[in-house]
């Protein structure tokens, strides 16, 4: 009986740390917005404006996914929620290296 309770809080905690995984990006994602926003990484043609409107949309939908999620995991029960945090850690991810071949096509990197 103690090895399953013993179990049981295992698949909490990684759940609680995919969770915290996902508050941290939070931070992350706003700050990738603010860089969009600053004029160090302003486009220099059009396939850069539209990479960037494509950047901000795709963080501004994560932010508030992962807001909603950050929100959910107090009243639902967490285990139900784990397929859409590791959703949004894999689109974070997908965003994130968008965002860094963005910032090398553009030279804004320093």
């Amino acid at each position: 009986m103690v090895a399953m309770e013993g179990s049981t809080f295992k698949k909490y905690t990684n759940v609680d740390h995919l969770l915290m995984k996902v508050e941290r990006n939070q931070s992350i994602v706003f700050k990738f917005l603010k860089k969009l926003n600053s004029y160090r990484c302003e486009p220099t043609d059009y396939r850069c404006f539209v990479k960037v409107g494509q950047l901000k949309h795709g963080f501004k939908e994560l932010a508030a996914e992962q807001q909603d999620l950050i929100l959910n995991a107090r009243k639902i029960a967490k285990q139900k929620l784990q397929g859409q945090i590791t959703a949004c850690l894999n689109r974070f991810q997908e965003l994130q290296a968008e965002m860094e071949a963005y910032l090398l096509d553009t030279n804004s990197y320093y």
